[in-house]
């Protein structure tokens, strides 16, 4: 049985409430119309991000590649659900989105710099 069970279930979960909400928002748009794609899209994503990141700094793995992988692919995944929840918004995205990834990707830089101590794959 994998380790990370606990965040493969609040992944799913996210997925099902995400899935839940969208379906409501369709069948009753009077109170719940507020709740669109891009919301489920943000949701799903922010959830599995803040996963892989936990896992990265908290996670039993000592292999510094998977390590830094995690890392990177939460920082992806938070910035796609910041993407989703500018486009949710309708907020102008060409003004705000390229400092947004350029913060993200230097974030995960740091981050990934931090986790592992500086060590290199092959430094043992």
């Amino acid at each position: 049985m994998k380790r990370n069970v606990g965040a493969n279930i609040l992944v799913l979960l996210s997925v099902f409430v995400c899935g839940v909400l969208w379906l409501l928002g369709r069948l009753y748009p009077e109170n719940f119309g507020w709740f669109s794609l891009s919301w489920a899209v943000a949701g799903v994503c922010a959830v599995g991000g803040i996963c892989f990141i936990f896992t990265a700094f908290f996670g039993k793995e000592k292999n510094v590649p998977l390590r830094k992988i995690n890392i990177y692919l939460g920082t992806g995944l938070l910035a796609i659900a910041i993407c989703c929840a500018i486009v949710a918004l309708a907020m102008p995205i060409d003004h705000i989105l390229l400092p947004i990834i350029a913060i993200a990707v230097s974030l995960a830089l740091l981050l990934g710099y931090v986790v592992v101590g500086g060590k290199r794959y092959d430094e043992g």
